[in-house]
């Protein structure tokens, strides 16, 4: 049984990383289907090298002292 709050795991092909999401809201659809509302969390490695130095500019603006390493 999930729960709001919950990791889960998704897989969206058999030839590509599981993907990580946090369930944020579950919901009942009239004809008994259940609905999830969820965060998506990438890993550094899945994402554009022009998308990773743009987060690396800005989260050292609020961390100065992180060094990240790709």
């Amino acid at each position: 049984m999930y729960r709001v709050g919950d990791y889960v795991y998704v897989e969206t092909s058999p030839t590509t990383p599981y993907q990580i999401r946090r369930i944020d809201e579950l919901n009942k659809t009239p004809n008994g289907n259940v609905e999830a509302k969820v965060m998506c969390f990438y890993r550094r490695r899945d994402l554009p090298t022009p998308l990773v130095q743009l987060a690396d500019k800005h989260q050292s603006v609020y961390h100065p002292t992180i060094k990240w390493h790709t």
